[in-house]
């Protein structure tokens, strides 16, 4: 059989953004409808709204950015990968560029050594970044700072004392459960009961660093950065 080259404009409609109209970049689908954009493109979206772009079907009415409802789609994004692999290795690039120049923000692929790895693509050779030297004794002190006020949005809990605080941007939202399941339960081991919210959105990750919510969720809206709590059981 015979192999026949295909232009990439006959079928590139198949794998393009509706929303920003370029190559499908960290493909994100909705569950409810099956449509999919480039990851970034959609969290803006429904920072904004609830509904997909495409077809208007509500993802949902007041947390569509949860994981339930929306999903990383890694076959199709290995698919756009294997039909346009330059196109990888040119975000690849502008990623490990971009971290190079902004050391002092939280890198998705930095493991626990401080060093960033980056994939090969089509015969490049992978690359190691070390953006930030991490020491036993750093304590994250030298981190940019960012202030939080932090709310009590329940009936059942009080409203702590002291409630701002100043901590670095690598701060996680579980390093924060455990600080008010301290202050208010005297056990750091009961923070699972704990949600900790922004702008009423309760889909924080454990993980989500004070940087990442201050991007997303809080638009550059000047600081403190306001994070409200209550007990998980009061959730509607």
């Amino acid at each position: 059989m015979s192999e026949r080259k295909i232009p990439a404009k006959d079928f590139l409609h198949l794998i393009q953004c509706k929303l920003c109209n370029g190559v499908l970049v960290n493909s994100t689908t909705i569950i409810e409808c099956l449509h999919t954009f480039c990851k970034s493109c959609l969290v803006k979206h429904l920072q904004k709204a609830d509904s997909c772009p495409m077809c208007g079907n509500v993802v949902h009415q007041s947390e569509a950015l949860r994981y339930q409802y929306i999903s990383h789609d890694r076959t199709f994004q290995d698919v756009v990968d294997a039909l346009l692999p330059e196109i990888k290795k040119n975000e690849l690039e502008r990623e490990r560029q971009f971290y190079l120049e902004h050391p002092e923000l939280p890198n998705p692929r930095m493991g626990e050594n401080g060093a960033a790895f980056f994939p090969a693509v089509s015969g490049s050779q992978p690359a190691v970044l070390p953006v930030r030297k991490i020491t036993a004794s750093d304590c994250h002190r030298n981190d940019v700072q960012i202030s939080v006020q932090l709310e009590c949005k329940s009936s059942a809990l009080k409203p702590l004392k002291r409630r701002y605080l100043l901590c670095s941007i690598f701060t996680e939202i579980h390093h924060l459960k455990k600080f008010l399941a301290a202050q208010l339960f005297n056990n750091t081991s009961r923070w699972q009961e704990l949600d900790i919210m922004c702008n009423d959105v309760s889909m924080l990750g454990r993980n989500h660093t004070l940087q990442y919510i201050k991007l997303v969720f809080w638009n550059f809206r000047e600081l403190p950065l306001v994070l409200t709590y209550r007990r998980r059981s009061e959730a509607v």
